[in-house]
C-alpha cells in the first residue's frame, strides 16, 4: 500500500537529509491555482562535492527497498524542491 503525500514547504539540497521525501515535478493547476507537486521520491544518499555541489541519489517513493537508487544529479546546494509531508 502506498503512502499519500501533500506538499510541504520548500527545502534546498543543502538542507536535505537521507530519508527525506521530495517532489521532483509539478503539473499545472486548473483555473489559475498553484501548481500541484507530483512524483515523490525518497533521498537515499547525499555526497558533498568539493566544488559546492551535492551528488543526490533517490528512489521512487512506491519502490521497494531492494530497488537500486537513481542518480538525480550533482546539484547546487541552493537548488530547491518541494518537501513532501505524509498524510
Amino acid at each position: 500500500m502506498s503512502t499519500k503525500f501533500n506538499p510541504g514547504s520548500t527545502v534546498t539540497v543543502g538542507d536535505l537529509e537521507v530519508g527525506d521525501t521530495i517532489f521532483l515535478r509539478q503539473r499545472r493547476a486548473q483555473e489559475g491555482g498553484l501548481p500541484v507537486p507530483i512524483q515523490a521520491v525518497v533521498v537515499t544518499a547525499l555526497t558533498p562535492i568539493p566544488d559546492g555541489r551535492v551528488r543526490v541519489y533517490v528512489r521512487n517513493v512506491n519502490s521497494g527497498g531492494a530497488v537500486e537508487p537513481d542518480l538525480l544529479g550533482d546539484l547546487p546546494a541552493t537548488r530547491a524542491f518541494r518537501a513532501a509531508v505524509a498524510v
